[in-house]
């Protein structure tokens, strides 16, 4: 009976909480659209500017007998700026892309862009383009050989960087290829092919690498010698903090050993950005940890424009060759 009497009040104690309904008014507010601007330059030439808003959706268009998908914002007046003259301007060629006409731009000095448009607070951001300081191939200490294979048959090269101490600098590296062979039906025809390869380094002074589509900090790097597997880091990022102003030597390993018999040129590619795209390259990193996570704080992206949203940043590159001579067995 007790038994019987616990069930009835269990179901009426359900059915009274499904029978509560309460309308809650939620006051109406308004959430002031921004400019967003994603821009990258670099000395002698310009990325294309894109141009879009916040909570901006895509919008169709029926243009001469196409549809065309308005994703940017177009009608604004993008300036850019340098020791408080305009040197330059972006020009809008649809769809909210903007194209650059004006002066050259150098290293080693800022840039500020200013962008008015009818429909939104006016948005400004500054930046300036690093220099790629001297960098070059140094030999093993060991045996004085530019290049050498490992036990894994991974190539290793040394990296040597001359730091400019005047300015805090921020590298991306990565590396490619260049691959020659001959079929044996047409053995008088070289066929040439360049290859984007992977590589790692155990250097300290390494702090992020991105793996695709992530960027990780660099204790979640891949353990190139305890797994099975291969490795699919592309770019290993670090700043000069620890070596401002010093030279400095960075072992690197690059993987693709199926291949380096027929190798003949490997390219690293040095990469300096500026302190903004730094940022940017670090919040993605730290989004990238929290990925695997259901209960995590949110991750701010880094931006640097004002009043808006986006990236305003700039680099600078240089590559430098090597060329080797594997045995072919």
């Amino acid at each position: 009976m007790n038994t019987l009497i616990r069930i009835e009040f269990i179901v009426f104690v359900l059915l009274s909480f499904s029978s509560c309904v309460r309308e809650i008014d939620i006051d109406e507010f308004d959430v002031e659209q921004q400019l967003v601007v994603n821009a990258f330059i670099q000395s002698g030439r310009i990325d294309s500017l894109f141009l879009s808003s916040t909570f901006s959706y895509v919008k169709t268009d029926y243009i001469d007998g196409n549809y065309i998908n308005q994703l940017g914002v177009g009608g604004a007046m993008v300036l850019l700026i340098n020791n408080d003259d305009t040197i330059g301007s972006f020009e809008e060629i649809g769809n909210g892309v903007y194209s650059y006409v004006g002066d050259d731009l150098e290293e080693r000095q800022e840039y500020e862009i200013v962008v008015d448009h009818p429909d939104f607070k006016p948005i400004s951001a500054t930046t300036t383009i690093p220099a790629v300081p001297n960098i070059w191939f140094a030999n093993h200490p060991e045996d004085n050989a530019l290049y050498k294979l490992t036990t894994k048959n991974y190539l290793q090269v040394i990296l040597d960087i001359q730091d400019d101490g005047s300015t805090n600098d921020y590298y991306i590296i990565t590396a490619s290829s260049i691959r020659e062979f001959n079929f044996p039906d047409n053995p008088n025809v070289t066929h040439i092919y360049y290859w984007s390869n992977r590589l790692n380094s155990k250097s300290s002074l390494i702090e992020i690498v991105y793996s695709s589509p992530s960027y990780n900090y660099v204790q979640n790097n891949f353990d190139w010698e305890s797994s099975a597997y291969s490795p699919s880091q592309k770019e290993i990022i670090f700043s000069d903090k620890l070596f401002n102003g010093q030279q400095i030597s960075i072992p690197i390993d690059i993987a693709d050993g199926r291949w380096w018999s027929h190798t003949t040129q490997i390219h690293l590619h040095v990469t300096v950005i500026s302190e903004e795209y730094y940022q940017l390259l670090r919040s993605f990193a730290a989004l990238s940890k929290t990925r695997d996570q259901l209960f995590s704080d949110g991750i701010q992206i880094y931006g640097n424009i004002k009043n808006g949203q986006g990236i305003w940043a700039a680099k600078s590159s240089k590559s430098i060759s090597l060329d080797v001579s594997l045995d072919n067995s």
